[in-house]
C-alpha cells in the first residue's frame, strides 16, 4: 500500500461485532478490515527470529496498523478485498472493500468502499461508496460479494474492477 517494497496484509473479518456492542441484541456481522503494514523494523525482527529460534512462526503480527470497521448491523463490510493498483495516479496501492449485506435504501443491497493508499499507508477514509443505485442497477442485491484484482480492461491506462452480486448473480465491471 505504501509502496515501501515491503509486503502488506488485510485481514478481511466480515462477521466482527465491535465489543461495545457484543451485547445488545440486533447487533451482528458489522465487519472489519485489519491492516498490518511490514516496516524495516518488523523485517529486521522477523530476520533475527529466523536465525536464532528457526522453529519459531515465521511472522509474529502485532497490532494492526490501521482497523477499517463496518458502521451498519449485518453489512458483513471485509467480505471481500480486492486490491486496485494505483488508480489515482499519486504512485501508492489503493484498495476496495466490499460489504454485500449493507442497506441501501430499504434493502440489503450492498455497497464496495474505495480507499487510498499514501506514504504513510491507507488513509482510514473511504474516498469513494458505490452501490447498486450508483450504477443503475436497482434490483442487485448482495453487491460485493467478491472483487477481482484489477486490470486495465479496456486500454485506457487506469484499473478496472470486476464486482460481483451473488445472489442476483452478477457480475458489474467498473472503469
Amino acid at each position: 500500500i505504501d509502496m515501501d517494497g515491503a509486503d502488506d496484509l488485510l485481514v478481511g473479518s466480515p462477521m466482527l461485532v465491535p465489543h461495545s456492542l457484543a451485547t445488545h441484541s440486533g447487533h451482528y456481522d458489522y465487519g472489519r478490515v485489519s491492516i498490518y503494514t511490514t516496516s524495516l523494523k518488523m523485517r529486521l525482527r522477523v530476520a533475527l527470529l529466523r536465525r536464532y529460534q528457526p522453529r519459531a512462526p515465521a511472522i509474529l503480527l502485532p497490532q494492526p496498523d490501521i482497523i477499517l470497521e463496518g458502521t451498519q448491523p449485518g453489512a458483513r463490510f471485509g467480505s471481500s478485498l480486492g486490491a486496485l493498483g494505483d488508480v489515482d495516479n499519486d504512485g501508492y496501492n489503493d484498495i476496495a472493500i466490499g460489504a454485500p449485506y449493507e442497506m441501501v435504501g430499504d434493502s440489503r443491497r450492498g455497497a464496495v468502499y474505495i480507499f487510498m493508499g499514501s506514504a504513510s499507508g491507507l488513509n482510514p477514509q473511504y474516498t469513494q461508496r458505490i452501490t447498486p443505485l450508483d450504477i443503475a442497477q436497482p434490483l442487485m442485491t448482495s453487491f460485493g460479494s467478491a472483487i477481482a484484482k484489477s486490470w486495465d480492461a479496456d486500454g485506457n491506462l487506469y484499473p478496472d474492477l470486476l464486482v460481483s452480486a451473488v445472489e442476483t448473480n452478477q457480475v458489474v465491471m467498473l472503469r
